[in-house]
């Protein structure tokens, strides 16, 4: 499938990352609500942004069982996404930190010991690097030299979205599927854009702390402020109904 150009990409994965990462239970209402919630966002966001980019949605759910179909049996399935693609064999914790000035340092939460273990199960299979998407390609090229320097080779790479340089600068290393390319200025992932996940930011002292400013995700686009500072009011206000939303179910955490 190839999008046209001036394309934003959302990939929705509310209830994902909420039953994955927070722990929430779901019932069939709950689902759909939230469901339901992102799709009217979704549609709003489309609305605001008619004359300067067009805006296509993914189901998260539905691109998971998108890439479990393509990756092959015998392949040991290795995963940049323990939100999206919870399925695969292991898991590869790598996390973008930025710091004030735009700049991104790559930091590896997977440990020698357990690099070791995986290697270990590897034993001679063929892996693939399975992640949701690659805007640029860096994370999933630093994620391959990291496992090649574990002695875990990738023979191939799966993604659910690529950005057209994206893909061909890492099939510049390794063999690469994608299923779903596009020109796209940018891609979000819906829990980011309602403020229940963000960007890691580098501070002063040298820890890091999640961001949750829609101001600085909206400043991200190559718009003019009027439709920037729309499109983060309306971030904060969904947010907001989001939280509503949640907070009015009687479902707890496990």
């Amino acid at each position: 499938m190839n999008l046209p150009p001036n394309e934003i990409v959302i990939t929705c994965d509310l209830v994902e990352f909420l039953e994955h990462r927070r722990g929430m239970v779901f019932g069939d209402d709950l689902r759909r609500r939230v469901i339901d919630l992102g799709a009217q966002f979704v549609e709003e966001f489309r609305q605001i942004l008619v004359g300067h980019a067009s805006v296509t949605a993914f189901d998260a759910s539905e691109l998971s069982a998108g890439l479990r179909e393509s990756a092959g049996p015998d392949e040991f399935r290795m995963s940049l996404d323990r939100t999206v693609i919870a399925w695969a064999v292991a898991h590869f914790a790598i996390t973008t930190i930025f710091d004030a000035g735009g700049n991104r340092e790559w930091v590896v939460g997977t440990g020698p010991a357990a690099l070791g273990e995986i290697a270990a199960r590897v034993a001679g299979k063929p892996v693939t690097l399975v992640d949701v998407g690659a805007q640029s390609g860096a994370t999933v090229l630093r994620a391959c030299g990291g496992l090649h320097a574990a002695g875990i080779h990738v023979a191939k790479v799966l993604l659910g979205l690529g950005n057209r340089r994206a893909v061909e600068r890492v099939k510049a290393t390794v063999d690469v599927e994608c299923l779903h390319i596009y020109e796209a200025m940018r891609w979000y992932e819906l829990r980011d854009l309602l403020g229940i996940d963000g960007r890691l930011l580098r501070d002063r002292m040298g820890g890091a702390s999640r961001s949750l400013d829609s101001n600085m995700l909206m400043n991200t686009l190559p718009f003019d402020v009027g439709p920037r500072e729309l499109l983060a009011e309306h971030c904060r206000e969904w947010s907001k109904r989001l939280a509503h939303t949640l907070s009015s179910d009687r479902g707890g955490e496990r």
